[in-house]
């Protein structure tokens, strides 16, 4: 039995905080009573603070009166904070603050979740002794690609005329490790008078008009397309990938390729036959 001659709030935080993913939306907080020294009474309950480190956001604070708690309906593969504290009948003491990242969106459970979320329960059935129920539950995530690449930027490549350079920025919810990003550069036609306030409008160039497509990997985020018509306009996107598989397209961004000049007529065609040659015909 432990006495408390001056009971006051706890000089320390709960010792040994630990925290585990257990699925993209689920992480899973442990923690031990504060040292003997730092309790100054008995330790009635706990406040654990959950904050998004992207947003800034407290998504989720509560007393607790248990040494453990699974914090659920978080972000995929976004950092977390978790601040905790310990009360006596005083007040609460000071606080420590652990950090932990939820998994990235998989369609797969894993079996580290199922070991995690293992249970088992004792049931007496009958007089004559017990039975043995185990149940194992598992917490399966809406498995979500990556949100959209933002900030797409189009720029002609000097002295070529058949490509397009194409940037952007990560996606703000990526869900996941980005694997590659696509990047799409599709023939348009610019259509005056027809957009928002009489402005131009892209439109298709047709039904089925020709998409040309670069895939990058790793963290590059360029990309040049090749291929292309010289003097013609394109809308030009990006998506992003994960694991479970091609997120959204960004917005389009559309660019007309450079006309031919001089200077790359001179560099790739001066020992060339060009009288078969068109600007839809690359020589």
């Amino acid at each position: 039995m432990e006495y408390y001659y001056d009971l006051t709030a706890p000089s320390g935080p709960p010792d040994n905080i630990t925290t585990t993913a257990l699925t993209s939306t689920q992480i899973l907080v442990s923690w031990d009573l504060p040292l003997p020294h730092f309790r100054n009474g008995p330790i009635l309950a706990y406040n654990l603070t959950v904050t998004d480190t992207t947003t800034g956001m407290v998504v989720w604070s509560s007393t607790v009166l248990t040494t453990s708690a699974t914090v659920s309906s978080l972000r995929a593969f976004t950092t977390y904070n978790f601040t905790l504290s310990a009360r006596t009948s005083v007040g609460y003491g000071p606080n420590d603050t652990v950090s932990e990242i939820t998994l990235q969106d998989s369609k797969l459970v894993s079996v580290k979740m199922a070991q995690l979320l293992y249970s088992c329960m004792l049931a007496c059935a009958t007089v004559n002794g017990c039975t043995m129920i185990y149940t194992i539950s598992y917490a399966l995530s809406n498995a979500t690609a990556p949100s959209s690449p933002t900030n797409p930027i189009v720029d002609v490549v000097n002295g070529d005329p058949y490509s397009l350079r194409v940037s952007w920025m990560s996606p703000a919810v990526p869900n996941g490790y980005i694997t590659h990003y696509n990047a799409y550069c599709q023939e348009s036609q610019l259509v005056f008078g027809s957009g928002i306030g009489g402005g131009m409008l892209a439109l298709p160039t047709s039904l089925y008009p020709s998409t040309f497509t670069s895939t990058v990997y790793g963290t590059e985020l360029n990309a040049t397309i090749s291929g292309l018509i010289p003097f013609t306009n394109y809308g030009c996107y990006v998506s992003a990938n994960t694991s479970i598989g091609e997120g959204n397209n960004s917005i389009s961004v559309f660019q007309i390729t450079d006309e031919y000049s001089k200077i790359y007529i001179q560099r790739h065609f001066a020992s060339k036959d060009l009288t078969h040659c068109t600007i839809a015909k690359r020589c």
